[in-house]
């Protein structure tokens, strides 16, 4: 049993086959089902669930010989009991992703959508520099001293 997170940050349940269900009944190497989070530790506890109800389907599949079409549609049901509790609208801290929880409802009083703030005043002008008449006078070259007329 792996717990994978692939590219696109949702979190997998992987399990090997058994090797006599792929040489003798064609199932495939492996088993690759979505936990439907991209939360680590709810997909933790996502992943033994789903990989609890997979062992014990490939547990049968070996005592009574089912061949891998009719091992997929008891996985597919299977899953998809499984699922429904992963998506159920009970208020659960636990469950981040159900639609009704305490921590959203919390969130979503204090994210109320605040007016945006007026826009500040425009800076005031600079103000008139003068200059003394003694300074006028100043003439500069760019390689000489001032010089005083």
């Amino acid at each position: 049993m792996y717990l994978i997170k692939l590219s696109n940050n949702v979190f997998y349940t992987r399990i090997s086959t058994p090797a006599i269900l792929q040489t003798s009944l064609g199932y495939p190497r492996e088993i690759r089902l979505s936990l439907l989070t991209k939360q680590r530790r709810l997909a933790s506890k996502r992943n033994s669930q789903l990989s609890g109800v997979i062992h014990t389907l490939y547990e049968q599949a070996l005592t009574e010989r089912i061949p891998y079409v009719s091992f997929k549609m008891e996985l597919d049901a299977q899953v998809a009991k499984v699922r429904q509790q992963f998506s159920s609208n009970l208020p659960n801290e636990d469950n981040p992703q159900s639609k009704c929880t305490v921590v959203s409802i919390n969130n979503e009083a204090r994210t109320k959508v605040q007016p945006a703030p007026a826009p500040a005043p425009a800076p005031a002008p600079a103000p008139e520099v003068s200059v003394a008449p003694s300074l006028a006078d100043v003439t500069c070259s760019p390689k000489s001293s001032p010089v005083y007329t």
